[in-house]
């Protein structure tokens, strides 16, 4: 009979063991999720931040560009960058809805 109560004891040990097991690994998955949710927000940010970075870049080259442009060139290129910032404006509206 007392090895009985000896196997009984020994798996409640081990029962008692996973189940702080279980409640560590909860609470890990927990702060990986909320790490995981920090990082996927920073990548929409710094995705944002690449996208604008590259449209100012478009700018930047076509200003560069309109320096050493005639008076024709420069017509069409100030035709170009105003349906440009027009495309600007509303992607702007449409992500502001």
């Amino acid at each position: 009979m007392e090895k009985v109560l000896d196997k009984i004891r020994n798996i409640s040990a081990k029962v008692e063991k996973l189940v702080a097991a279980n409640a560590h690994l909860k609470e890990e998955i927990k702060k990986l999720r909320t790490n995981n949710q920090s990082l996927k927000q920073k990548i929409d940010e710094q995705s944002a931040q690449i996208k604008d970075l590259e449209e100012n870049m478009k700018l930047l080259r076509a200003a560069q560009f309109a320096v050493g442009l005639d008076t024709d060139d420069k017509a069409l290129l100030k035709k170009k960058l105003n349906e440009f910032i027009r495309d600007l404006d509303r992607s702007i509206n449409l992500l502001s809805e």
